[in-house]
Formats: structure tokens, sequence, C-alpha cells
């Protein structure tokens, strides 16, 4: 399932890669696996590298909940070009959100949920590239999602973080000794999530 929605995202257009790298997740909810999640890595000619983060969950509390989460980007040269989200609950758009570079200029153009605004500054940062190296500034990284920055807490475990949301949820991410993050707690405002690596690996 996961997979196939990845074929069919927006930004997907490249057919030829240097090589990748995929990680893997579960997600659980008070220890019950709801979903899964794959986030890859492609290094793509011309400079280019591509991220993507796809995840299916579904649980019941009152009814059954089926939610689809698709993010993606495009750096080129170690900036950000193009970035994609789409949140889907029970096979309806939820939330959409788009951003592309403005030619050569040192800003973007964003779309979110149809609202268009413009985004000064260019991008070497964003929440994709954190699920293969721990962030490098503890201020605020750039979000896919929210066309916006999130806010970074160090821990004082040396390898989390707590991120503060746009929404209102917040996040730790754990990293390993590599830099690769291993887990994710997320409390929402009525679920608690815990997204944990299952494996990792290079093709």
């Amino acid at each position: 399932m996961l997979k196939h929605f990845l074929l069919a995202s927006v930004l997907l257009s490249f057919n030829f890669y240097l090589n990748a790298q995929e990680l893997s997740y579960d997600i659980t909810v008070a220890g019950k696996n709801v979903g899964s999640m794959l986030v890859t890595q492609k290094k793509l000619a011309e400079g280019k590298t591509y991220y993507s983060a796809v995840s299916e969950v579904e649980y019941s509390l009152f009814r059954t909940t089926n939610l689809v989460f698709l993010y993606e980007a495009i750096y080129q040269d170690g900036t950000l070009q193009n970035a994609y989200f789409i949140h889907k609950k029970n096979g309806e758009k939820e939330e959409e959100a788009k951003l592309e570079r403005i030619g050569m200029q040192s800003a973007y153009l964003g779309n979110k949920d149809g609202e268009k605004e413009k985004i000064d500054g260019l991008l070497n940062t964003s929440m994709l590239q954190l699920y293969f190296s721990k962030p490098k500034q503890r201020d605020a990284v750039f979000s896919e999602r929210f066309l916006d920055y999130v806010k970074i807490a160090k821990l004082p475990d040396e390898n989390r973080y707590m991120f503060e949301i746009p929404n209102g949820d917040k996040s730790i991410y754990d990293y390993n000794e590599q830099g690769i993050c291993t887990k994710i707690t997320i409390d929402s405002s009525f679920l608690k999530f815990e997204i944990t690596l299952k494996t990792e690996g290079e093709k």
C-alpha cells in the first residue's frame, strides 16, 4: 500500500537515481501496531536528492479511522527546490501543502490548503532530512507540512530532541550514534503514537 501510494505522488518524476537509503518504521499506540512508515532518501543525477516519507495508520476509537500522510522534497546542491505534503483521512483529503522555489531567487511560493504565500530566504534543512541526521541547529527547522518553522529543544540526553509542532502536538525524536532517527514519540490531542525504526538498508 505505502509503495503504491508513493508511486502516484506529485514530485516523483525521476526514474534514475544513483543510490537510495530506506528506513522502515512500525507505528504503535499503547503497544498495539496500528500502521507503518517508509522513509526514503535517493541521490539523483545532477546534484539532486529526493526525500519522501509515507505512512498509513488505522485505529478504532468510536469508529475505524484510516490516515495516510505523504511528504516529499527535492534538494539541488543542498538547497530545497520543491516540497509536497498531503494528508488523507478515510480516503478524503484533509490537508495539502506545496512549496516551489521561484526561479533562481532566494524565495519560494508556498500553497497551504489553497492559500498562497511568498517565503523569503533559501532553505537548506527541512523535517524530512531529520530521519537521516540529527538537527544541526537547535532553534527551528522548516516543515514541509505546515510551510512554517518547527521549534526544536535539545533534551538532556545527547541523542534526544523535542519538536513543538505548529498544530500544538509535541514530538520527541531519538537518534542512534550514526545520526539515524530510531524512534519518534508523538503526543497529539487524543492519542500517543510511537514510531519505531524496524530496518534500514541501502540499495
